[in-house]
């Protein structure tokens, strides 16, 4: 479940980290500091998808053990 941090995303900048971009799925991975949740930015959608632990560590690599 999202935070309040994470559904005013991208503003500020400052409070995601950048985890990884995926050219297959034309998407970009991004961690809230806050909450710990991850984010998926897809370029051709308008919001971010809020994605659980299992879902980013099976969409992209570096989320995995």
């Amino acid at each position: 479940m999202p935070c309040d941090i994470c559904t005013s995303f991208p503003v500020p900048t400052t409070n995601f980290q950048e985890f990884e971009t995926s050219v297959i799925r034309h998407g970009t991975l991004y961690k809230c500091k806050a909450c710990d949740g991850f984010l998926e930015v897809i370029a051709e959608e308008r919001a971010p998808r809020f994605l659980s632990v299992e879902e980013a560590k099976r969409l992209y690599s570096q989320t995995k053990d």
